[in-house]
């Protein structure tokens, strides 16, 4: 069940500060799917180190670079307990 479409330029710190959940960001039909305590924190660490292109995970840093930081499109998928985020990320 998807809660919320945003794009890296709509994340609203208001919203997802401390909010801790499972999200997924996707660009031509490419998707990566995580987890957080903090959505809004760790999407921006996401949204920082992809557009200076320094992501460590490269197969999403790939993506951004082909289809540009913009176009990704971040999905939250729900929002749980911290500590039910890594199973219910699985």
């Amino acid at each position: 069940m998807q809660i919320e479409n945003l794009t890296f330029y709509t994340l609203s710190s208001k919203e997802l500060m401390n909010k801790s959940g499972i999200y997924k960001l996707s660009a031509g039909g490419h998707v990566y799917i995580g987890s957080s305590k903090n959505l809004y924190a760790r999407l921006t660490e996401h949204k920082t180190d992809l557009y200076n292109k320094k992501h460590s995970n490269l197969f999403l840093q790939s993506v951004s670079n082909k289809y540009g930081v913009e176009n990704i499109r971040v999905d939250i998928i729900e929002y749980c307990d911290p500590k039910d985020r890594i199973t219910r990320e699985k």
